[in-house]
């Protein structure tokens, strides 16, 4: 009892944080999942971005912002995995947005797992797009 009141104000920020993850991840994934095409896991030549190839520094800070959101996203994946929130969605949405070696693979290994895939094409179909294909 003495450790609760103690650290009253950490876990009060900790449950603050929990919770605007939680609202954020049901408010963003939805919306981040069906803005990707349909072939997204299964076509290695997907390119972020690559309207902006020609103006670099425009590219360079905005690939930087999407990378630094992937990791926040990982963590509060990771943390939601034992709060409350839709976790294994939000890592699957936090790897889409990193740059990383090895991520086309780790994107069809994570899609073909029927645990990750079947939420992911309810929403999908929630929003009246086709569902990613296996």
């Amino acid at each position: 009892m003495t450790f609760l009141e103690t650290h009253a104000n950490i876990i009060g920020t900790l449950a603050l944080v929990s919770f605007f993850f939680l609202i954020a991840s049901i408010l963003l994934i939805p919306w981040m999942i069906n803005r990707l095409p349909r072939d997204y896991f299964h076509n290695p030549h997907h390119l972020p971005l690559e309207s902006l190839r020609h103006r670099p520094v425009l590219r360079i800070s905005f690939l930087l912002i999407k990378n630094a959101f992937g990791v926040i996203l990982g963590l509060a994946g990771f943390a939601m995995l034992v709060l409350p929130g839709q976790g294994l969605l939000t890592l699957l949405v936090a790897i889409i947005l990193l740059d990383f070696p090895g991520k086309f693979a780790l994107k069809q290994k994570c899609i073909s797992v029927a645990a990750i895939r079947k939420p992911i094409n309810a929403i999908r179909k929630k929003w009246h797009k086709e569902p990613f294909q296996p």
